[in-house]
């Protein structure tokens, strides 16, 4: 029934449809990835994670500024290990264009718990100012987070865009317009919510 329901929507003119698909893949993507990225092959969640990037993306699709969909696991990967804790929720979403594609806007918010290892690739500029790595340590940092899914006629996501604000995540955590300007200063999250590449373990 579900595939009869998707291929009606495929055939209707894009002003008549509810863009169902579109929405179910956007929370199926907050869903599984609800308590970040599953490292062991042999957890379920692991399974369940490269399912779904494999069944509802394309292999050639573009995320931060990369092609292939195994940026989505990299990722993944380096926010479980910079990490003590992840945690992703969704507030809203909607369809902001729909030509030439299909695109849906999904409101987040990531729950980031800082680890030594977190300020030793994320703040390096901070490892001298131990006050401050106090201040961050161990507590939870929650960071907008704007996601755009775009889709191709075929319901794949074909974009994915992430913007962060680490900003006013950090304002609310240090309280402190002067510590959150020191912490910025030399911060390595990219505008895109991207991790640098590392070989530090999590601690």
């Amino acid at each position: 029934m579900e595939g009869r329901l998707e291929t009606i929507a495929f055939t209707l003119p894009k002003n008549l449809r509810t863009f169902a698909p579109e929405s179910k893949a956007a929370s199926e993507y907050f869903r599984v990835f609800a308590n970040g990225y599953a490292t062991s092959a042999r957890d379920a969640a692991y399974v369940n994670q490269h399912d779904y990037v494999r069944g509802a993306m394309r292999d050639d699709m573009v995320f931060m500024d990369s092609v292939g969909s195994d940026k989505v696991f990299e990722q993944g990967q380096l926010y479980a290990t910079l990490f003590h804790s992840v945690r992703m929720e969704c507030h809203f979403s909607h369809i902001v264009s729909t030509q030439p594609d299909v695109m849906l806007e999904a409101h987040a918010k990531l729950h980031l718990r800082i680890s030594r290892t977190t300020i030793l690739v994320l703040f390096p500029h901070l490892l001298d100012n131990e006050p401050l790595v106090q201040k961050l340590l161990g507590k939870v940092m929650i960071m907008d987070v704007l996601c755009q899914f775009t889709f191709d006629e075929d319901f794949y996501v074909t974009r994915f865009n992430t913007v962060a604000n680490p900003t006013i995540a950090l304002m609310n955590l240090l309280q402190s317009i002067q510590d959150t300007t020191v912490a910025l200063s030399g911060i390595r999250l990219k505008p895109n919510a991207e991790l640098p590449a590392t070989e530090a373990r999590s601690c």
